[in-house]
Parts: structure tokens; C-alpha cells; sequence
């Protein structure tokens, strides 16, 4: 879980093992699944393409409401659908949708067999009677068949319909959230759901949940939603602790000024130092090392032959002091325009008078 502050990282880190104690998720609960209409199936008659005899119809409407019946469906034959809802020839929603309110299902089943020179594809659509769309559909092949293994097929493929109408027929994931105090906005993938306590329906699968409310920290949790069950959310949210001067209402803390001249006659001596070596440098370059200036260490001429190679030495000292000189004489500079500005401020504040001395706050 992620908790969210506007204290920053240092207070999220503080808390977050607080905060994961505090968001329950509590045991889920299931929904009933739909009995009745919702968990009953009727078929419409067998649509036949291709060369069939006609009692081959016949045979296979009973292949399939047996491998329906065989995997425990309440199934209505296509002989009651008829006689209750008239027509069962529909081609649009709005028929489907007729045909179910009538015989009081959930869903229709309608199939549909083609064969070209024993080669049959058997389609099986299973059709949401509230809305009178297709919600799930089987398509199945058999090449070189006869009418016993195609029937075969058709009770196989029937009885594999019971595991997706199942499916259809329970009540989607629920979520129902709660916060103590009440009132946290609750987001749900990004978007505002609304305010706790709140219980809505979302899809099945994996969501995160955030609950915000002035004054408290944002809390965030993973959720895995599932389909037919009911799930419990409770967030205890924590206070926004107090920050100081701010969250006290004192006003911010007064600045002070770090005082700069102690760095620039700092700043000024080593550099007036490292200028003076650098200088002593590079005039003693060149120059006899007079300790060892005899003997052998002289040649033809009475030179000393040991000399001071200091050159490189003097450049650096002397740049480095005249950088330090620079940047010490430049802080003196500034603290003595901050002194000045001071020193306006305190005789603008006092005031001289005949006899008498006045200051104005």
C-alpha cells in the first residue's frame, strides 16, 4: 500500500507501517447467485443450413437440450418457447428481448448447424434477454461426420454453455467502501467514485482505492475485485500531524543573517598569504640554491649548478591568493553595504530632537 502526504517522503516513510494497519479490507461476502428467470435457459428452434433430411431436426433439438439438461440447466424446449411467445423467427434485439419476457428466462439459446458434403460447423449463441444482444458464443467443427457424431457434438457443446452462463448469471463484483471520520472522497482507478460510506459495482479484477479528506493523509490500497462477491473496505484515516510554526498559526520562523565578514577577512588573509608565497616563488626561481653551491656543484664559470625550479609553484600560489584576495574583499564589501543598510534602518527608527531623544517602532 501507498500513502500520500504533503509532508513529503521523510513523514511517508514515518507512517506508512501505521497507515497499512489502518486500511481493513474485511472479509468478503458473496453475492446470491440468480435462481428463478436469471438461471434459466430457453431454446429457440434449430436453424438447419444445407442438405438435411428433415428428421435430422428434430434429432439434434433433442441432442442439444440434453447435453444442456445433463449439465444441470433448466432448459425450455423450443416447443414451449413457441407456444407461449408466438414467433421465435427474430432477427433483431428488440424480438429476443419479446421472446424472454414471455417465457420469463434469462437467456435464449440459439443454434445453428451448416453442412457442406459432411462437413458440418455446429454455432451455439447464448442471447442476454434483458438487452437482446449475443453475450457468448461456441462455434465447433466436424469434418467427414454422421449424424450420430455430429449429434454427439451438439450434447458435448451444449453442456460447455453451463460454465458461461454461469458466469453471465452472477451478480457483478461490489465494493463498498467506508471511512472513519466519514466523508473521505473515495477514487477508484483514478476517478471520483464519491463520498464514504459509499457501495457501487465495478468490474471484475484488480483496482486501487484512495481515500482523501482535508486535514488527513491520503490512503491507497490494492483490491482485487471479483465477480459475485461483495467486498468491505474500511480506511481509519490519520491526522495531518502540525508542521511547526505554520501548522501552530506562530507565523514562519524569522530568518537570520549569516554574518559574512569573519569569511572575508578569513578569505582576505589567506589569500594575501598564498599572493605573498606565490610572488616569493617565482622571484627565487632560477636563482643559485646556495646550500649546495660548491665543489662539484660549481662549474667552469663559478656558477652554481643547483638552481630553484619554483615557477609552477609561484603561478598557482600566487592565482589562488589573488583569487582568495577577491573573494574576501568582495564578502567585507557586502557585509559592510548590510551593515549600512542596518545602520539607515536604526536612525530612521530614532529620532533626534532639542533635548530630547525619540524613537519611532
Amino acid at each position: 500500500m501507498v500513502v500520500s502526504s504533503p509532508m513529503g517522503a521523510p513523514f511517508r516513510a514515518g507512517v506508512a507501517t501505521v497507515v497499512a494497519a489502518l486500511v481493513t479490507v474485511l472479509p468478503a461476502t458473496a453475492v446470491a447467485a440468480p435462481s428463478g428467470a436469471q438461471g434459466r435457459a430457453a431454446l429457440l428452434p434449430v436453424e438447419l443450413e444445407g442438405d438435411f433430411n428433415e428428421g435430422w431436426r428434430e434429432r439434434l433439438q433433442r441432442n442439444l437440450s440434453d447435453g444442456m439438461t445433463q449439465a444441470g440447466m433448466e432448459v425450455i424446449g423450443p416447443g414451449i418457447v413457441a407456444q407461449r411467445a408466438g414467433s421465435t423467427q427474430c432477427a433483431d434485439p428488440a424480438c429476443f428481448q419479446s421472446v424472454a419476457k414471455a417465457i420469463e428466462a434469462r437467456f435464449l439459446v440459439r443454434s445453428q448447424i451448416a453442412v457442406d458434403q459432411r462437413n458440418y460447423e455446429v454455432r451455439l449463441e447464448i442471447i442476454d434477454g434483458r438487452d437482446g444482444t449475443v453475450v457468448a458464443s461456441s462455434v465447433e467443427g466436424c469434418q467427414l461426420c454422421g449424424l450420430a457424431e455430429v449429434g454427439d457434438l451438439v450434447t458435448a457443446q451444449a453442456a460447455g454453455l453451463r460454465k458461461k452462463m454461469d458466469g453471465l448469471s452472477l451478480a457483478p463484483a461490489v465494493l463498498a467502501i467506508a471511512s472513519d471520520p466519514a466523508g473521505a472522497e473515495i477514487w477508484v482507478d483514478g476517478e471520483r467514485i464519491g463520498v464514504a460510506p459509499l457501495e457501487f459495482e465495478v468490474e471484475a479484477g484488480s483496482h486501487e482505492a484512495v481515500a482523501r479528506k482535508q486535514g488527513f493523509v491520503d490512503q491507497q490500497v490494492e483490491l482485487e475485485a471479483v465477480q459475485g462477491v461483495r467486498e468491505r473496505v474500511q480506511f481509519e484515516l490519520l491526522t495531518t500531524p502540525a508542521a511547526g510554526p505554520l501548522a501552530t498559526g506562530a507565523g514562519p520562523c524569522p530568518t537570520r543573517a549569516v554574518p559574512v565578514a569573519p569569511f572575508g577577512w578569513s578569505a582576505l588573509g589567506l589569500g594575501t598569504a598564498g599572493l605573498a608565497a606565490g610572488v616569493t616563488f617565482l622571484v627565487i626561481d632560477d636563482g643559485p640554491y646556495q646550500a649546495r653551491c660548491s665543489g662539484p656543484d660549481v662549474d667552469a664559470l663559478g656558477n652554481c649548478r643547483q638552481r630553484y625550479n619554483t615557477l609552477p609553484h609561484g603561478i598557482a600560489l600566487a592565482t589562488a591568493g589573488g583569487a582568495f584576495v577577491v573573494v574576501g574583499a568582495a564578502l567585507l564589501i557586502a557585509a559592510r553595504l548590510r551593515r549600512g543598510r542596518r545602520d539607515d534602518t536604526v536612525a530612521r527608527r530614532l529620532q533626534l530632537g532639542p533635548g530630547m531623544l525619540g524613537g519611532r517602532f
